[in-house]
């Protein structure tokens, strides 16, 4: 949504040091500036600020704010980070990750990088904030004495916990990244190899006691002189543990960033002819500037007809390249700039008043402020960015909605009064083609001095045009244009399409494009009569089949039944990776369809390794259903795919609801065995109540026969039916 700007005085100097004297401007709480500087402490020595290998750390780093447990910014990436911000006074919490948290890895790209910091943000101040993320996981190195290579052969020792391991052999010189399991303090080592001479297995185990994030330990494996008899062939062998802490620096940079005040220059600004003010926009960069380019059209005629030295006129200068004499020129026209370069800090400011006598003689019309800012970073970093301006002399400004508030069938519309008096309002809007329009009656927020209208029983999937009124000079402003989302629906939602290449069923038909998938494909590894989701022909609600959800023992772990809206990824050991979140751009009401549950007592799994232990061993197992709406903030990776929700049983990275990226949530779950023989039907509201205003990209919708499968518990006797699954809209 544009931000309205209007009759506004404000320059924005109080964003920059030594502003004291504007700070009535700001009102009594005030606000003030952040510098922010994320460090990934490294295990990797850093000669620069840009090394190979060092990019994925970068671009994986995300830095929450939050204050009072709400999220204030949210960042993704490094390159979205900028290096300064401001708040407004109070408290505050600044956590950051980086890498990927998984159990065992001699990936450097997997490490896992956190860290926090709490600060204080004060009126007019400057508040530098550091977020140191050091590396979390406990590094092992394993070295081998030439002895023990030229004596022994199929060497490897093996260092793991409950969660993962990995192999060493000589002929590597790798540092493996351990995760600690919450239940695990000790990382286990264990050594087999066969003596050359005489065949003999050796085999030796030991244990690192309390290992400790941030430190490297290295495992040497040498011969044990004592154990070795002359002349003969027996020898022993001993691991000594060496350990050293790892924090080296590597600081996370930003190209530089353009900023207003009282607006977004994403979404620009309008105000009414003549009575502009002063405005101001902000260059900020982590390193000095070398160019700031203004762009815009007539710039010369703009300033009063001013040329350069050569008599010519113009529409591009650069703040910081610029000759004194035309400089001066400028300034006197009504365009002044404040440059400095803060050692401290290695960061510039750049601040560029557009002064009242500059803006108010320009006249009705659109005007695009373009800026091409470049620093002195190795390589060199540049920004650009279009300011569209508009200059309007209507009664009232209509604004584009934010995707968010336009739904299925309802849409929030909006107006700003341009002038302070501008008689009684209201909204009109009708179906793109149609030439009469239905009233709506207009809401006025004093506060904020905006009117808007919420329109209800609007058709999906529909454009319509809007535009909003004034008795005042019977004034209709040009219409704008909105679409509600379409009715999206899941595909193959009745489960009538499944086949079955080989030992795994698949839940779509032949030539069909896979919507769901389940856990049948780790299941099935070890034969076709391991599928935890089959097509059912006995129970279902219409059609000929739904889908049959069987939890069971599959030889030596507990695989719960299921089936979601995704792709299975992958599996690592006994396993799953499954990647969650189907494109998906409406929001729904709520999920409804029909199930029959099969409840079975907790026989398998360890329940005491859940959170907060909600069930207990002999328990009734739990069926559950929810569904999601996610938007585009979180992206995660793995190999070639790439998908909003990764889930990671082995290391226990699952999905919750309270994610970042989750707009809308709703569950149900089945504690005991459902009534009758057959389905009934449900209804799962979906709640969006404060979730952030982002528009929707993905959905999830995941079924389970046993609520704690992710966990490995649960019983192999529970079962789910589930059929004719359908969103609802409002």
């Amino acid at each position: 949504m544009k931000k309205i700007v209007l009759f506004s005085a404000i320059a924005l100097s109080a964003l920059v040091y030594g502003c004291a004297d504007e700070h009535e401007q700001f009102g009594s709480e005030g606000i003030g500036r952040i510098i922010l500087s994320p460090e990934i402490k490294s295990d990797v020595t850093v000669a620069s600020r840009a090394v190979d290998g060092e990019d994925n750390l970068r671009e994986s780093l995300v830095l929450w704010i939050s204050n009072e447990d709400k999220v204030i910014r949210k960042y993704k990436g490094a390159s979205s980070i900028p290096e300064k911000d401001w708040l407004a006074s109070g408290e505050y919490l600044a956590e950051a990750w980086a890498g990927d948290s998984v159990s065992a890895t001699f990936d450097l790209d997997k490490r896992w990088f956190k860290g926090s910091s709490r600060f204080s943000v004060s009126a007019l101040q400057t508040t530098e904030v550091k977020i140191p993320c050091k590396i979390a996981n406990v590094l092992v190195n394993v070295v081998f004495d030439s002895y023990i290579k030229d004596n022994l052969k199929d060497i490897n020792i093996t260092v793991g916990h409950s969660k993962g391991q990995l192999e060493y052999t000589p002929e590597q010189n790798t540092t493996g990244y351990f995760m600690m399991p919450s239940t695990d303090k000790d990382l286990k080592w264990t050594l087999t190899a066969t003596r050359v001479e005489d065949g003999v297995a050796i085999k030796k185990t030991g244990t690192i006691k309390g290992a400790k994030r941030a430190t490297l330990y290295t495992l040497i494996v040498h011969a044990n002189v004592d154990d070795r008899e002359i002349g003969g062939g027996f020898f022993g062998v001993n691991v000594d543990i060496t350990m050293q802490q790892k924090e080296d620096e590597f600081i996370v940079e930003v190209p530089p960033v353009i900023k207003g005040y009282g607006f977004n220059p994403d979404e620009g600004a309008v105000f009414k002819e003549g009575q502009i003010g002063d405005q101001a926009i902000f260059i900020l960069a982590c390193a000095d500037i070398s160019s700031a380019k203004l762009t815009l059209k007539d710039l010369s005629k703009l300033l009063g007809g001013i040329t350069d030295r050569q008599g010519n006129s113009f529409e591009t200068i650069d703040f910081i390249t610029i000759g004194d004499d035309l400089k001066s020129q400028i300034e006197a026209a009504g365009i002044d700039w404040e440059y400095e370069f803060y050692e401290k800090h290695q960061s510039a400011t750049l601040k560029v008043n557009f002064r009242e006598k500059f803006n108010n003689n320009l006249k009705e019309g659109d005007y695009d402020f373009i800026f091409e800012i470049t620093d002195t970073a190795n390589p060199p970093r540049t920004t650009n960015q279009t300011i569209h301006v508009r200059v309007s002399n209507d009664i009232m400004n209509l604004i584009v909605p934010d995707p968010y508030d336009v739904w299925s069938t309802k849409a929030k519309i909006s107006a700003v009064p341009m002038q302070e008096d501008h008689g009684n309002v209201g909204f009109e809007y009708h179906k793109k083609g149609e030439s009469s329009w239905t009233s709506a009656a207009a809401i006025h927020n004093a506060a904020a001095n905006t009117y808007s209208a919420d329109l209800t029983g609007l058709t999906p999937g529909t454009t319509y045009e809007y535009r909003v009124i004034s008795d005042m000079d019977n004034y209709a402003s040009n219409p704008l244009e909105f679409t509600t989302e379409a009715p999206l629906q899941l595909e193959n939602a009745g489960f009538e399409g499944w086949q079955q290449p080989k030992n795994t069923w698949l839940p779509c038909g032949a030539g069909e494009k896979q919507f769901w998938d389940s856990g049948n494909h780790g299941a099935t590894t070890l034969g076709k009569d391991y599928n935890i989701c089959i097509p059912a022909e006995d129970i279902i609600n219409s059609g000929k089949r739904s889908a049959h959800l069987v939890s069971r023992w599959v030889v030596m772990k507990f695989a719960a039944g299921n089936i979601f809206a995704g792709e299975y990824l992958g599996t690592d050991g006994t396993d799953g990776i499954l990647g969650w979140g189907i494109p998906f751009t409406s929001r729904p009401k709520a999920l409804k369809g029909y199930v029959k549950y099969k409840t079975g007592k907790i026989n398998r799994g360890t329940a005491g390794n859940i959170p907060g232990k909600p069930v207990a061993s002999g328990d009734n197992d739990q069926g559950i259903i929810y569904v999601a709406l996610l938007d585009n903030t979180i992206s995660k990776s793995y190999g070639s795919k790439t998908y909003p929700v990764i889930i990671k049983t082995k290391t226990t990275e699952l999905f919750s609801q309270n994610d970042p990226n989750v707009l809308g949530y709703g569950e149900q779950v089945w504690f005991e065995d459902t009534a009758g023989e057959g389905m009934i039907p449900f209804t799962i509201p979906i709640n969006y109540d404060g979730k952030p205003h982002n528009p929707a990209s993905y959905i999830v919708v995941t079924c389970s026969a046993s609520r704690y499968g992710d966990y490995f518990v649960g019983s192999d006797s529970a079962e789910m039916w589930i059929d004719d699954l359908e969103l609802v809209y409002e």
